[in-house]
């Protein structure tokens, strides 16, 4: 597959062969290497500004990690598809949008790079502004907001919630709550999960509980 910024300079002058269908191909270290026309209509960066540059300029803070890790799947041969997630664009707004992440192999099919095809998904019902409204509220607020699953593993962690622990967001997402919170409290963590179950019903095994930091955790 022909790479690199002759590549990208061509798909920035063609159509995508589906609508709407954003082409982003980096190398093994998440630099862009290729941009086709719908991405600059989604994301706001021509081929010339955005070849050359990391993927990470298209993705919010707390985020990284999550591409961080598609990125090295894809690397091992994997294909990930219609991964929902959120972008950012150019002006610093977010979208919503699917992610198909594939790898890209040279003639003699060793795996040189990472494509990823990623839609605009802002026009579904099923996703509509006030998550991005929400998703801004979180972001900005002056509380730590920390999103986990009910096992404990964090998958969301705010800017207010790096200023009060002293961990990043990178840092946190994939980790135990239970970093945060001292070894004599560490029973409280149980109750709140076992709280949720109860009022939920056991269905609630793959839903997400998110949660206002209201009791005494420590800081790093």
């Amino acid at each position: 597959m022909e790479q690199g910024p002759h590549r990208s300079a061509r798909m920035a002058t063609l159509p995508s062969r589906e609508p709407s269908s954003a082409i982003l191909d980096t190398d093994l270290h998440g630099v862009l290497t290729a941009w086709n026309a719908d991405a600059q209509q989604l994301f706001g960066y021509t081929a010339t500004e955005a070849v050359g540059r990391p993927l990470n300029l298209l993705i919010p803070p707390g985020r990284h990690s999550e591409q961080d890790e598609l990125t090295a799947r894809a690397a091992q041969g994997e294909t990930i598809d219609l991964i929902e997630t959120l972008g950012a664009r150019r002006d610093g707004s977010l979208i919503p949008i699917t992610v198909t992440v594939t790898a890209l192999r040279d003639a003699e099919g060793h795996i040189v790079g990472v494509s990823r095809v990623a839609r605009d998904l802002s026009g579904r019902r099923r996703i509509d502004r006030s998550v991005l409204r929400l998703a801004a509220i979180v972001e900005s607020s002056d509380d730590a907001i920390i999103g986990k699953d009910l096992s404990g593993i964090v998958f969301s962690w705010n800017r207010a919630a790096e200023r009060i622990f002293g961990y990043t967001a990178d840092e946190m997402i994939g980790r135990s709550i239970r970093t945060i919170i001292p070894d004599d409290r560490q029973s409280e963590e149980d109750d709140v999960i076992a709280r949720i179950i109860a009022a939920n019903g056991p269905s609630i095994s793959r839903r997400f509980a998110a949660e206002r930091m209201g009791r005494c955790f420590r800081s790093r």
